[in-house]
């Protein structure tokens, strides 16, 4: 599953946000409607990872933390229903890397995204799709 965040990416074709949405509305997204986005921080320590959980709490998402599988570390998944936009996307983006930049050893590693029961026909097989 890809999901490596691009800090400041601009909204043109190089952007892996706006490559995502494209990707996601080729497969029958509506953008525009209010989808429940997850987004990824990626924290060195447990402290910063509560620290980042907290914060994000107080931002209004529901946010759990979890020890690494991968790797050293813990993970921080952030889940909140918002418009799948770009302008949305680039707006929690900053936010994230904000919250991310006040826990050290946290960086923001991106978001996911699941189609809407209506937007994925009854005969094809993708219904679950990544964003970056």
């Amino acid at each position: 599953m890809l999901r490596r965040g691009h800090s400041a990416a601009s909204h043109q074709a190089g952007d892996p946000d706006e490559r995502a949405l494209r990707g996601l509305e080729e497969l029958g997204a509506r953008l525009g409607a209010d989808h429940a986005l997850h987004h990824y921080l990626l924290c060195t320590t447990r402290e910063s990872g509560a620290t980042a959980t907290m914060q994000l709490r107080e931002a209004g998402f529901e946010a759990s933390m979890s020890e690494n599988p991968t790797a050293d570390g813990w993970i921080v998944v952030a889940e909140r229903f918002e418009p799948l936009d770009h302008e949305s996307i680039q707006l929690t983006r900053s936010l994230l890397e904000l919250i991310a930049s006040r826990a050290p050893g946290a960086v923001y590693d991106g978001w996911q995204t699941e189609l809407l029961a209506d937007e994925v026909g009854a005969s094809e097989a993708p219904s679950r799709t990544t964003g970056f």
